[in-house]
């Protein structure tokens, strides 16, 4: 049946009104960033384009399969995914709001991601950024993700009221919105098996008793430019970080320490493939890390060092000896 025919009976309203509509809903039940975001697909790829006024009564697949596919060629594969996300979620909703009769993003397929080899460091590089990271002043800040796996914004919304004794707990996130002059927020973490407690390595303990050695000092060189916020790893005038700031200052860390210039993110990954490495339980490095389960630790932050593939090969060997 045309989907001309299964919008015929119900009120007339284009593509823009309904993700407006569906919009206004949705800020009630996401994050700040989304809502943020969310917006800005709309404003870049639709308000502006021909699919913005197309009647819901004359719509097809192909009119919302043509700006994602677009974008998809243009090379813009991460925004074409985004775009197919909302445009299905929008349309999601409209058939519980019975504003559609069908959901014509049942027939459109969603833009095929690349493949990324995540980068990871071993054992060795891993050993080389606790050694190098006192002399940076954010070092205890890499130490502290590298021996906990948290994400930049969980490190960056640590208080010191979340820490009791050797027990960390993950409690908030934070959240920056683009654009100069808009504050950080502080929001929950992505789910609900964000909230966690971690259990500190030695090595990261010692990490936290530096930084809030530093902290008091910050506090007295600031003096009455000191705002408090209870933070663990703050501004030196007790500020929340901007993340961008901290990510710039990180590869000139890798840089200074003879590191590979990767991600910040590295961290995270390289903490959960040193602790499968080592043979602990995916189930709790799951729950360590704030994931539901094992399923995206697995397939994702797993990466096999060299020296794990070497010893598997020399097993195998072992096995397929005649000797």
């Amino acid at each position: 049946m045309p989907a001309s025919a299964q919008f015929s009976r119900l009120p007339s309203s284009t593509v823009l009104e309904l993700l407006t509509d569906w919009l206004g809903f949705a800020n009630l039940r996401i994050r700040p960033r989304t809502q943020h975001d969310y917006a800005g697909l709309i404003r870049r790829y639709v308000a502006d384009t021909p699919l913005a006024v197309r009647p819901l009564v004359d719509l097809e697949p192909g009119d919302l399969q043509h700006p994602i596919s677009q974008l998809a060629v243009a090379g813009h594969v991460i925004a074409a995914r985004h775009l197919y996300v909302l445009l299905r979620q929008a349309f999601k909703w409209a058939m519980k709001a019975r504003k559609v009769s069908w959901n014509p993003m049942d027939a459109v397929s969603p833009p095929r991601l690349p493949r990324r080899t995540q980068a990871v460091f071993t054992r060795d590089q891993a050993l080389k950024l606790i050694a190098e990271a006192p002399s940076d002043p954010l070092g205890n800040l890499w130490i502290t993700m590298l021996g906990t796996g948290v994400r930049v914004g969980e490190a960056l919304a640590l208080k010191w009221s979340d820490l009791e004794g050797e027990v960390l707990s993950v409690q908030r996130n934070l959240v920056e919105l683009p654009g100069r002059g808009n504050p950080a927020l502080f929001g929950e973490p992505k789910s609900a098996s964000g909230f966690r407690q971690i259990v500190l390595p030695e090595v990261v303990g010692a990490a936290l008793g530096r930084q809030r050695d530093l902290a008091t000092q910050r506090r007295r060189e600031a003096g009455r430019r000191w705002r408090e916020h209870d933070l663990v790893f703050p501004t030196c005038v007790g500020t929340p970080h901007n993340s961008g700031n901290i990510r710039a200052r990180w590869k000139r860390f890798c840089l200074r320490a003879g590191l590979p210039p990767v991600r910040l993110y590295t961290t995270r990954h390289t903490c959960a493939t040193l602790l499968l490495a080592s043979g602990e339980n995916p189930k709790a490095i799951a729950e360590v890390l704030g994931h539901a389960n094992v399923v995206m630790l697995l397939q994702v932050y797993a990466h096999p060092l060299a020296e794990d593939r070497r010893r598997i090969a020399a097993t195998l060997g072992k096995a397929l000896s005649a000797t």
